[in-house]
Order: structure tokens, then sequence, then C-alpha cells
């Protein structure tokens, strides 16, 4: 995995092209920083350990229930604060 920034325009930035074979994978995610960077009300950041074990927990079920833990798990950390900035999860379940 390669973190590097798309929005950007002021440098040249090269990037990793990486493939990966669909068949041996079960599922894989593509998300923003959104998730990870949002605060709770002590200012701590869900973090992306945490992030990362969440997302490993959720493999296996249903895409209605990843949905519905990811939403869950995220406002629950939150709490009453506000959200920072978009929180885009896409995950590609390979049944």
């Amino acid at each position: 995995m390669t973190g590097k920034s798309i929005g950007d325009n002021r440098k040249v930035i090269s990037y990793t092209t990486n493939t990966l074979n669909l068949m041996e994978i079960e599922s894989f995610y593509l998300f923003t920083d959104g998730f990870i960077d949002q605060n709770d009300s002590d200012n701590i950041k869900f973090g992306t350990r945490r992030f990362r074990e969440l997302l490993v927990e959720l493999q296996g079920n249903s895409e209605v229930e990843q949905f519905s833990r990811l939403e869950n798990e995220i406002n629950n950390h939150r709490g009453k604060e506000s959200q920072r900035d978009d929180v885009t999860v896409v995950g590609i379940i390979n049944n």
C-alpha cells in the first residue's frame, strides 16, 4: 500500500501501479483518510490500526452488515463531534 495524495496539483507525483489477481483475493477496500482521521470528543482519531482491525473483522460478513458496522463504528467514535472530512469506503467482495 502506498499512501499518496491525489489532490495536490502544485507538484508532479509519480504513482505505483499495482495489479491484483482477483481470483486469489477474497476482498479488498479502497478508502479516503476521513474515517481514520475522524476525532472523538477527546480529539483522539479513529486511527489506522483500529480501522484495519475493523476491516479484518468485517470480512466474511454480508455487504449490508459491513456497511452497517462501519457506519455504527464511525458514528459511535465521533459522538457529538462534527464530521471533519469526507468518509469514503469502497469494498470489493469476490464471491
